[in-house]
């Protein structure tokens, strides 16, 4: 018996010293936050700005609208291949996000409500990667593609919803172990961008004319959209008057040359173009306008200095995305690419 003891003493001793050999792999369950870093093989995953989407709007009306994030990956030992990822999205709405794919031709893995992490609201998974880590440590940049759902007054889904995506996991193999392992690994958030059904944008160009007396085009503006219908509030300007005077009610025309009944709200050298109300660009085709100004003062060396005001002051609605409330403050975080351009007409 004592001979039958002592053999199940080594037996158990022999296990308990395997398991101390054996890689610790975590799960996405043990409540680790999404801060926390590796103490693997494998570097923290690091968002590259410079090539990931910035905030923006995301129009997805028309349903191709996404968003990227490339994450440099690199090694601490030699050997490493990452064969899986995992993504946690912090939304709005559980099911903002729908997918998440290498590029834009990888296989997609699905979002799903999650209730592991706090700040989270939904999950998925990429198997099969195989992203092959250099052994001298140097980075692999790799860039995921994200599709959004459309928003809807219908569903849960709304305009105006907000969705950032990180990296909180992956699963890798190495030269020195036949299993496959797990490490709890957060990247950064990507930049948040805000799903719309449509978005607007703008350009803005000199008018064709010198700074004379009468009615003197200071100003072209192309409004267009992109994912469908956006509703035209308003366009705020910036003029600086220098040797010359006008009328405070500008004049605008459209790219067929009628008058749009707009009203001016001025205030210092502040002049907001107030559309009619209803006025909706249907997205499939641009709107070009001409602000005319009434001078009827101009002296030699006379000039109209115009440019548009603060990204918060222009005002849309998502007429596409069934929102009723005008998109205003929040453009100063989402509206990419607001021109900044300033036009000066002389005479």
């Amino acid at each position: 018996m004592k001979t039958i003891y002592l053999l199940i003493g080594l037996i158990f001793m022999s296990l308990l010293s395997c398991k101390k050999e054996m890689p610790v792999s975590k799960s996405i369950s043990d409540g680790i936050s999404n801060d926390a870093q590796t103490d693997g093989p494998v570097n923290k995953p690091l968002l590259v700005l410079a090539s990931t989407t910035k905030s923006q709007f995301i129009a997805n009306a028309n349903g191709n609208q996404y968003s990227e994030f490339t994450v440099n990956f690199s090694a601490k030992e030699a050997g490493i291949t990452i064969q899986s990822l995992t993504f946690l999205a912090n939304e709005t709405d559980s099911n903002d996000a729908l997918s998440v794919s290498i590029g834009e031709f990888g296989f997609p893995g699905f979002f799903n409500p999650t209730a592991f992490y706090a700040p989270a609201k939904a999950s998925t998974h990429i198997d099969g990667t195989n992203i092959i880590l250099p052994d001298d440590g140097s980075p692999v940049p790799v860039t995921f593609r994200v599709m959004y759902r459309t928003p809807s007054s219908e569903t849960t889904i709304q305009s105006g919803d907000t969705v950032s995506i990180q990296i909180s996991g992956l699963e890798y193999t190495n030269t020195t172990s036949p299993y496959l392992l797990f490490e709890n690994t957060s990247s950064k958030p990507a930049p948040e961008i805000m799903i719309t059904g449509a978005k607007p944008a703008l350009e803005i160009s000199a008018g064709a004319e010198v700074l004379h007396r009468g009615i003197t085009k200071i100003l072209t503006v192309k409004y267009s959209s992109v994912g469908g219908s956006v509703g035209i509030n308003n366009l705020p300007l910036v003029i600086d008057a220098t040797g010359t005077n006008f009328l405070r009610n500008l004049i605008v025309r459209d790219e067929n040359n009628h008058i749009v009944n707009t009203s001016t709200i001025n205030n210092g050298n502040k002049y907001t173009i107030q559309f009619p109300e209803g006025y909706i660009l249907n997205g499939e085709s641009a709107h070009t306008f001409s602000i005319y100004a009434s001078v009827y003062k101009i002296r030699s060396q006379a000039s109209l200095t115009t440019r548009l005001q603060k990204r918060s002051d222009f005002s849309w609605t998502d007429v596409a995305g069934g929102r009723t409330t005008a998109y205003t403050d929040e453009n100063a975080t989402y509206f990419h690419n607001y021109p900044t351009t300033i036009i000066t007409t002389h005479n």
